[in-house]
């Protein structure tokens, strides 16, 4: 089992770049995965359209996995961020967060219910 952190610190802390569906590719390593610097972590906002949670990407293994989960249909978004290795000390893990609680905003609610636009 891979680490996890806080949904809500990593999304304000951290930087998103895109959803496992459309990345640029042109910043991906041959197997798809971004590429990040050394001093940072590639951390996923997974939703399954009624919780989030926000694990560690970073290991190639890791990305795999949860990249064949979501094609396999056990989530319905993975949202992606960078953020300082620094700064994961600061997003302890929160356990899920209610996808429900991002209503208010609608673009990023539709982002984690996986509707595409």
């Amino acid at each position: 089992m891979g680490r996890y952190y806080g949904v809500r610190a990593v999304m304000r802390k951290g930087r998103k770049i895109g959803d496992i569906e459309r990345l640029d590719w042109m910043r991906c390593n041959p197997r798809g995965q971004p590429y990040i610097k050394e001093d940072e972590a590639l951390i996923g906002i997974i939703s399954n359209a009624l919780w989030l949670t926000a694990p560690d990407l970073t290991s190639a293994y890791e990305y795999e996995a949860f990249r064949k989960a979501y094609a396999q249909g056990h989530f319905v978004a993975i949202i992606l961020y960078k953020i300082k290795k620094s700064d994961l000390d600061s997003c302890p893990d929160e356990g899920r967060v209610d996808v429900d609680e991002f209503k208010n905003s609608p673009e990023l609610y539709k982002e984690f219910l996986g509707i595409r636009r």
